[in-house]
């Protein structure tokens, strides 16, 4: 199937609603597509998230895309895009 950054961040967010007020939500995405085939406004479920104090970083394992940097950007995750299997680790080991 295709990649839909919308529908991720929904999902995700579904799933980490119960989480108490004094908690964290936070979302790693690891994405290795180029684009995002999403059913309606992935800008508004962005605006969702960050109403939800959720922190999404994003991996991208093949190259810089607008709404993914967008996303990281405006709920103060972290984005890079990987070079090797080496800066994967060290991403990942960043974010835990």
């Amino acid at each position: 199937g295709q990649f839909s950054l919308e529908n991720a961040l929904e999902l995700a967010g579904a799933v980490l609603m119960p989480m108490p007020a004094y908690g964290t939500r936070e979302v790693i995405f690891i994405v290795s597509s180029l684009s995002s085939c999403d059913p309606g406004d992935v800008k508004t479920s962005i605006r969702r998230a960050e109403e939800k104090r959720m922190r999404c970083s994003v991996l991208a394992l093949q190259a810089e895309t607008y709404i993914c940097r967008f996303l990281a950007q405006r709920t103060l995750g972290r984005f890079a895009v990987i070079c090797d299997f080496t800066h994967l680790k060290e991403e990942l080991n960043e974010q835990l």
